[in-house]
């Protein structure tokens, strides 16, 4: 059995968002050149705000979607607790479709925020980016 590098062999054809990560990626990396040394304060400096953004988030879809269904209960429906379940089903599906959109596009923050976050500490760090060359191990791990 040949031995094939493990990017190679088990790497799928990317998706849409894996591409338009990598798109954003490379237009990050390539319109500054990488610093000479690393900046380890901007670094910290970087993941901590990375964090903070993202338990931002957290908060606000937690609060929309909470606060959703609080307000439709107590303010915009009179009677809720003595409707039945079939009349309280289209309150209940379009506030579904609601905590979903606010999912969505909290996914979607929280994914550019860790894209952002990586991009910056690569920069930071110092690393030289490519996007023709792929990595190349120091060593090779074979397991028979």
């Amino acid at each position: 059995m040949p031995l094939e590098r493990p990017d190679r062999e088990f790497a799928p054809t990317p998706d849409l968002a894996q591409r338009w990560a990598h798109r954003y990626i490379s237009h990050l990396l390539t319109r500054k050149p990488p610093l000479s040394s690393p900046n380890p304060l901007a670094i910290k400096h970087i993941k901590r705000w990375t964090m903070v953004w993202a338990a931002a988030a957290g908060i606000i879809s937690g609060s929309l979607i909470g606060g959703g269904e609080w307000w439709m209960k107590v303010i915009a429906i009179d009677g809720w607790s003595d409707m039945s379940l079939g009349e309280q089903m289209p309150y209940w599906m379009t506030y579904y479709a609601a905590a979903g959109v606010i999912t969505a596009i909290e996914i979607g923050f929280l994914y550019w925020n860790s894209l952002r976050g990586v991009t910056h500490i690569i920069h930071l760090a110092g690393l030289e980016y490519s996007q023709l060359d792929a990595f190349v191990p120091s060593m090779r791990l074979t397991v028979h």
